[in-house]
């Protein structure tokens, strides 16, 4: 199973045997990590990536979106 923004779930399930449920009282803590090269530099993209996760670490999520299982 997987939590994914509805787009993405959308388009999963679209392509694929899947099904997918509305997320109504969310409540998961749960680690995060990113793995790096320790030799290789991080690309623009992983870089920008790497920024985002870290704010969402540091406040609050102040958008209200519809999370979707997928499974």
């Amino acid at each position: 199973r997987s939590v994914l923004p509805e787009s993405a779930a959308r388009s999963l399930v679209g392509s694929t045997d899947a099904w997918m449920s509305r997320i109504y009282s969310p409540s998961l803590s749960l680690p995060l990590s990113l793995n790096v090269s320790a030799r290789l530099p991080l690309s623009p993209s992983a870089q920008a990536v790497k920024n985002i996760l870290l704010s969402l670490l540091n406040k609050p999520l102040s958008e209200e979106r519809e999370l979707m299982l997928v499974s």
